[in-house]
Formats: C-alpha cells, sequence, structure tokens
C-alpha cells in the first residue's frame, strides 16, 4: 500500500512538473517572438544594431540598463516618464542584449560610437541621450566622443562611477541561479504577478512598498522586470556590463559642455546616490533631482511624478 501511495505521488510530481516545463517553453518561444516583432535591425558601420523606432519629434535615444534590452526603454516610454511632449524615440538594445551582438562594442567607448554610427545609418544629426542604470557609461562616453552629435545628457539612476564586485549574500546568490536558468526566472515571474510586495520587498523602498498596491505603479514594476527576460537571450550583455562597471575609470567630466539632468533615488541600493552627487558636481551646469528615500526603481515607478520636471528640461533642450 505504501508502494502504491509514492507511486501516485510521483506519478503526479512528474505530470506537475512536464505541464510547468511544457507551458514555460511555450511562454519562452512567444516572448522570443514578441521580441524579435517589436524591433528592427539597422545595418550600421559597426555592424546590425536592433533598436525600436517610434514618434516623432525631438530625438531621444535610450541606452537601457543591466538585463535590459530595447524593451527597457519602451517600458520607460510607456510609464509616462517623458510627460506629453511628441517625441521620436530610439529604444537601442546595447551589444549583447538581444539580437545586438557582443562584438558591436564591449566598452562604454565603443558603445558610444556603435550609438552615433545609428545615428548615422537612421540619418539623425542630434539626439538627446538618455542613460538608465548601467546603460550611464556608454551615455557619458557619447557625451564625450560625441559632443556634436548630443543634444543633452539625461542620466537616470545612472551609474557614473566604478561599481566594484559586491559580495554575494543571499539575494546575490538567488539572482546568480535565476540569471543563468530562465525556467527559474519564469517561475520568479509568475510569483512576482501574484507576491509583488514580496517580490519586490528587496529592492524598493518602504514607501515604494505602500504605492506598489497601486494597478499602475505594479504595472511599470512588473513592465521593468518583463523587460529582463529571458535572461539566456541577454547574459552576453550582462558579462560586458560587469567588465566594465567593475573596472570604470574615472571620465573627464568638466569637458561635457550639453544640458546634463540627473535623477536618482537617495535609498538606491545598487547604484550608489553619492555617485550621481560627484557627477552633478564635476559637469559643468549640471542639475541633480533627488528622489527622497527613492530605491534603484523609483525614477521609473514613480514616472508621473517626475515627468513636469522632465518635460521642463526637454523643453529647453529643444528651445
Amino acid at each position: 500500500m505504501a508502494y502504491f501511495f509514492w507511486i501516485v505521488l510521483l506519478a503526479i510530481a512528474a505530470a506537475a512538473a512536464t505541464w510547468a516545463w511544457i507551458d514555460f517553453a511555450r511562454w519562452k518561444s512567444a516572448t522570443l517572438a514578441r521580441l524579435r516583432d517589436g524591433a528592427q535591425i539597422i545595418a550600421t558601420p559597426k555592424g546590425p544594431i536592433e533598436c525600436a523606432v517610434s514618434g516623432e519629434g525631438p530625438v531621444i535615444l535610450i541606452s537601457h540598463g543591466a538585463l535590459g534590452g530595447y524593451d527597457q526603454g519602451l517600458a520607460a516610454i510607456s510609464s509616462g516618464f517623458f510627460g506629453e511632449r511628441p517625441c521620436r524615440f530610439i529604444a537601442v538594445s546595447r551589444p549583447g542584449y538581444l539580437r545586438t551582438p557582443p562584438e558591436i562594442g564591449k566598452t562604454p567607448e565603443e558603445q558610444a560610437d556603435a550609438f552615433a554610427a545609428l545615428l548615422d545609418a537612421l540619418k539623425i544629426q542630434k539626439a538627446i541621450i538618455v542613460g538608465i542604470s548601467g546603460g550611464g557609461p556608454p551615455s557619458l562616453q557619447f557625451a564625450l566622443r560625441h559632443p556634436g552629435r548630443c543634444a543633452a545628457l539625461f542620466l537616470v539612476s545612472a551609474v557614473t562611477e566604478r561599481i566594484p564586485q559586491p559580495k554575494l549574500g543571499i539575494l546575490g546568490l538567488f539572482l546568480r541561479v535565476v540569471t543563468h536558468t530562465d525556467f527559474v526566472a519564469w517561475i520568479t515571474l509568475g510569483l512576482a504577478r501574484r507576491y509583488p510586495r514580496l517580490f519586490f520587498r528587496s529592492i524598493l523602498s518602504s514607501g515604494e512598498l505602500g504605492r506598489i498596491r497601486d494597478p499602475g505603479v505594479a504595472a511599470a514594476g512588473l513592465r521593468l522586470m518583463d523587460s529582463t527576460m529571458p535572461f539566456s537571450a541577454r547574459r552576453a550583455g550582462l558579462m560586458i556590463d560587469a567588465n566594465f562597471i567593475t573596472e570604470l575609470r574615472a571620465y573627464p567630466l568638466v569637458s561635457i559642455r550639453v544640458p546634463t539632468l540627473l535623477v536618482h533615488g537617495t535609498n538606491d541600493k545598487i547604484v550608489p546616490f553619492v555617485s550621481s552627487e560627484h557627477t552633478a558636481a564635476a559637469i559643468p551646469g549640471a542639475r541633480l533631482i533627488p528622489i527622497k528615500r527613492g530605491s534603484h526603481l523609483a525614477c521609473l515607478l514613480g514616472a508621473r511624478d517626475l515627468s513636469p520636471e522632465v518635460s521642463k528640461f526637454l523643453d529647453t533642450v529643444v528651445s
């Protein structure tokens, strides 16, 4: 009788695992198809670069953060972060992310040159460059190496100084497992949708956790999470980012002469707020908007709260 019980239990477990794996395979296939359909590949002198181009008006090129892709740029746009001003957005996939080959650029300098080559291919003279998180160093280099092509510099919770390799805590070990296994990441995404407060507890501040009950804020957070999956399509880019972020040298920021705005949460546990303070002090005329008690995601989760300031900055640049 006991043997029969264990046989039934194992059969149920095997059936559940098979169902889960089939559901995961369908999700991954559908996600990759959606990502392919959502962007185009542009041939440039540096090689093929994936991007999604939309809208009309002043050009804004979005340099996404670590574990992102062009879809992270689209998530920032849909959050309302840029306000109501009509703009022509170029959301790129940086080298190693999604369908942009790693060889396009393994340093911030090379990635900045790739941005310029993309603008050439699209027949665009100037763009406002937006650097989100790990997309900060290529954005800084774009302003330094291509000042004639850079209409303005906008840094969002951005890496602007070297971040040493962190010690792996429980969260770090969990992220290491998740970023190497799409199946585990898929399960995590499902849990985040069902229990957003529990999932975002290690990332958000206490005030932001209170706001996560707002459907709009929760949707913005989940859109950002969606833009990190599947990890296997983004892992090469993450490795490139990890290499240059931990080895980042000091840039001659005083040489940047374009209008510059920085926004950063004061309680950011991923990219220290003090780095934006140093950067704002070093770039002539730069302005820093601190998000009081804000986390790394504060700028995009509270996007509509910031949009008047962002719109004002964009209006100043365009005028």
